[in-house]
C-alpha cells in the first residue's frame, strides 16, 4: 500500500506568534503518537515569519482521515483560528521516487 505524503500551510499573524507557537507544538508532539503516522515536522519560514508548515507521512488514507477529523486537531484549529491570516490549504501527494 502505498503511503500519503502531506504538505500543508498555516499562515498566522506574525504579532500572535507567541501564542500560536505552543499550539503547533502540542499539535506536533500529539500527531507523532498517532496510529498511523509514519513522520510529522513543523518548518516555518525563514523570511516570513508566521508562515508554517508540516510535512507529514502516513500509512493510509484511513490514518490520515482519522488524523483530520480527530477532536484533537479540531480543537486547535478552532483555537488557532483567530490567529490565521488565511485558511490552510493542503495537498496529499504520491511520492515518485
Amino acid at each position: 500500500m502505498r503511503k500519503i505524503h502531506v504538505f500543508a500551510d498555516l499562515i498566522f499573524k506574525e504579532n500572535h506568534l507567541e501564542e500560536i507557537k505552543p499550539l503547533l507544538m502540542k499539535m506536533v508532539a500529539d500527531t507523532k503518537k498517532e496510529d498511523g503516522c509514519v513522520s510529522y515536522e513543523l518548518v516555518e519560514d525563514f523570511k516570513n515569519k508566521g508562515i508554517f508548515f508540516t510535512i507529514e507521512v502516513w500509512e493510509s488514507q484511513a490514518d490520515l482521515d482519522k488524523h483530520l477529523n480527530s477532536e484533537g486537531i479540531k480543537k486547535m484549529m478552532e483555537t488557532a483560528k483567530p490567529f490565521s491570516s488565511s485558511e490552510p490549504a493542503s495537498y496529499q501527494c504520491e511520492k515518485w521516487s
